[in-house]
């Protein structure tokens, strides 16, 4: 769970622990579960992706684009067709799955949004997007 303040990370976690939340959300009726690559610096979108790997009916997936980092971790945005590009693959990667079904970006500018919109939406028309159950 996430919240104001979080910078990007909340201490130490277990893996286990946050793959046994994640089952017993979706055992209660959770149907989708929103992450972001930035957060862990990819290591949420891979807890996420072990948590929903090989789950019969698994849920919803969303995540996000826009926050990039180096090899220092050090954060920074782009919205440019390439690096989005980049991103939805390394989540994919990550997540373990072949679709996101809902691709955000994460702190929007209007200035830049609508070029970003486009490549994500061509992306969903590539095939990157799960048909509704």
């Amino acid at each position: 769970m996430g919240g104001s303040g979080w910078a990007f990370a909340w201490g130490p976690q277990d893996d286990d622990d946050s793959i046994a939340a994640i089952h017993a959300a979706l055992d209660k009726g959770v149907n989708w579960i929103d992450t972001a690559a930035v957060y862990g610096l990819g290591h949420s979108e891979e807890v996420v992706g072990k948590a929903v790997k090989r789950l019969a009916n698994p849920p919803y997936i969303f995540t996000k684009c826009e926050r990039i980092w180096n090899e220092r971790g050090e954060i920074a945005k782009s919205l440019k067709a390439d690096s989005i590009r980049r991103e939805i693959e390394a989540s994919l990667r990550r997540l373990q799955i072949e679709r996101i079904d809902l691709y955000q970006i994460h702190w929007p500018e209007p200035k830049c949004a609508t070029s970003a919109c486009r490549i994500s939406m061509s992306s969903k028309c590539s095939g990157r997007k799960r048909s509704r159950r």
